[in-house]
């Protein structure tokens, strides 16, 4: 018998190209606008005097551009120093601006003191908050851009400004290097959870190791008013 032909396989359509799938907490937006948290406090360090309008009535502290209401500054000890740099010419590597911020109004002013300091915040009732503390190192005389127009370009500044964090009298955060973590022109942000039973308050104590401790701003927000993912991913630009 004559052998016949084998039956040719099946034509199969070929895949359609994947698609990709915006994520579903920023949308697939590359600066995605996080949700505002209804905080207990929310304090622009080192800001005495100002004033943003709303329904045509004038009121005390910072709006940014989220929506967030940071009050001016408060509740801190009297051995103590503002800093502002509002008129500060950035230089490289950030010539525009402060990195990993949406909004940097917040981070131009600091409060600071030559020795250990204090905020003490009132009126906390008993459970479970949220803390976060925010910086920049933004003093031009911390780091050294050029070291002399003969020499080889160089970015130091590491170790220049140490402190550490104490919460309700317990170690938090040691060695704080805000230049080390991030670099100059940069914000940094951590996140502490705090348990709060009948002291009635939520003291922060920046304690001195190397030069002048600092903060630019604090927020507390009770657990069940968390929304996470308040911090920009890294290498997200302000936006």
């Amino acid at each position: 018998s004559t052998p016949q032909p084998s039956p040719s396989p099946p034509s199969i359509p070929p895949s359609p190209p994947p698609t990709s799938t915006p994520s579903p907490s920023t949308g697939g937006n590359p600066n995605p606008v996080l949700p505002v948290e209804t905080a207990v406090y929310r304090i622009n360090c080192g800001q005495l005097g100002a004033t943003y309008s709303e329904n045509g009535v004038v009121r005390q502290g910072y709006k940014d551009s989220r929506g967030k209401v940071w009050s001016n500054d408060m509740y801190y000890s009297s051995n103590t120093n503002v800093e502002s740099f509002f008129n500060l010419q950035f230089l490289e590597p950030h010539p525009y601006g402060i990195e990993g911020t949406y909004d940097q109004q917040i981070l131009l002013t600091e409060r600071s003191s030559s020795s250990s300091f204090y905020y003490q915040l009132p009126n906390i009732a008993p459970g479970r908050y949220l803390v976060r503390l925010y910086w920049a190192e933004l003093h031009n005389s911390n780091f050294v851009l050029f070291a002399g127009y003969d020499q080889p370009r160089t970015l130091r500044g590491v170790g220049v400004r140490v402190f550490s964090v104490n919460i309700n009298h317990q170690p938090r955060i040691s060695n704080v290097d805000v230049f080390q973590s991030v670099g100059p022109y940069a914000q940094m942000m951590r996140e502490i959870w705090v348990n709060v039973a009948s002291e009635g308050y939520i003291r922060l104590d920046f304690g001195k190791i190397v030069d002048s401790p600092m903060i630019h701003a604090i927020e507390v927000v009770r657990e069940m008013d968390v929304v996470p993912q308040q911090q920009l991913p890294a290498g997200r630009k302000q936006g």
